[in-house]
């Protein structure tokens, strides 16, 4: 029995003189799936990956004291980072603005504006925030382990915040499990709370003078975000600009023509004098049911037998139904539509946009 009271297995090999020790599994069932043979020699079934083992390592659950366990209590290797664009020297930001002040309303993708009325900043530097005020992410509980460790780290322009502890599912109103800076509202501080029932926030409040590099939150009880050469914070990784987008685009997708163009965007039929039901494909599923996209811009509906035969200026969306890599919607008019005819919406100005958010 361990020291917190957890009763332990050991397992022991023991190798005969001269014979290779390659290695070894403990399965339930009753028949050994580590390896088969082939031409009368034994070939394991599996190799595993060395980083994700190491992770493992790191994470043990063993006592400190253990000659044999947590021999591995710090690497540079970076361990899953459950934020989505957490990377603030090149975040994702499809709503394409440098400054945001409006609260409660979201900026770079995945993080929404709170606290104190103040304003981020976004540049190449990373992201400032005006005394008190906060970016939050949410994100789902299922990607936490109730209960288990884990660690917070922010990187500012002038050092890293760290924090360790457990994380359990659940809604709470108040206070928090996973905190830096005492009380999380005050400038300079950030933590994680249980934020409903079914998702976690994580709150950075700003300074109003150091900028936010980078954010994570990790399984175990080390930072794996950064380490120091010469006193200085370094990364360990910089995330892949596309993965990210990808990960952010199941929250929020903003469509948008290039420069001089004007694409067809989807296609459908009219179902009603003044309605049609379009499917414009995307290249993610959103992360919601049903969505009400947003537009600005000029955007035309063309309809007819023949796809360009006439045009409707588009009034409004009436909610859309998803699916997997697309989103049907119903899109207004103020009339002239033949039930059954071919209708395509299409971008009709170089600023004309179509949004969809489902966030959380």
């Amino acid at each position: 029995m361990s020291a917190s009271g957890e009763i332990r297995f050991e397992l022991q090999v023991r190798i005969t003189e001269g014979k290779v020790f390659s290695a070894v599994k403990l399965e339930l069932g009753d028949q050994q799936t580590l390896a088969h043979q082939e031409n009368g020699v034994w070939v394991l079934n599996e190799t595993p990956d060395y980083e994700e083992e190491l992770i493992k390592c790191k994470t043990s659950t063993a006592d400190p004291t253990d000659t044999y366990a947590n021999k591995v209590i710090s690497t540079n290797i970076p361990n899953k980072n459950l934020l989505d664009n957490w990377y603030f020297l090149n975040p994702v930001n499809q709503r394409g603005e440098s400054s945001y002040s409006t609260d409660a309303a979201y900026t770079i993708d995945r993080w929404k504006l709170g606290g104190a009325a103040g304003t981020a900043s976004v540049s190449s530097q990373g992201v400032l925030l005006t005394s008190s005020t906060a970016i939050s992410q949410f994100f789902e509980q299922s990607r936490v382990m109730s209960g288990k460790t884990y660690t917070m780290s922010v990187l500012w322009s002038n050092g890293l915040s760290v924090a360790t502890g457990p994380l359990t599912h659940g809604t709470q109103v108040s206070g928090w499990q996973i905190a830096v800076g005492g009380t999380v509202t005050t400038p300079g501080s950030c933590g994680i709370r249980a934020f409903s029932s079914n998702t976690f926030q994580l709150a950075i409040f700003g300074d109003g003078t150091n900028r936010v590099i980078a954010a994570k939150v990790e399984l175990g009880t080390e930072q794996t975000l950064a380490h120091q050469e010469n006193g200085a914070w370094v990364l360990n990784e910089i995330p892949d600009y596309g993965e990210e987008l990808r990960k952010c685009q199941r929250y929020y997708i903003a469509l948008k023509p290039r420069s001089g163009a004007t694409p067809l965007i989807g296609t459908g039929m009219a179902v009603a004098s003044t309605q049609a039901a379009v499917t414009i494909p995307l290249p993610v599923t959103l992360n919601g049911a049903t969505v009400t996209p947003a537009k600005s811009g000029t955007l035309k509906l063309w309809h007819g037998n023949v796809v360009g035969s006439s045009s409707a200026d588009i009034t409004g969306f009436v909610g859309s139904a998803v699916s997997d890599n697309s989103a049907t919607v119903t899109v207004t008019v103020s009339g002239g539509l033949n039930i059954g005819e071919v209708c395509a919406l299409q971008f009709r100005s170089n600023d004309a946009a179509l949004s969809f958010s489902c966030e959380l």
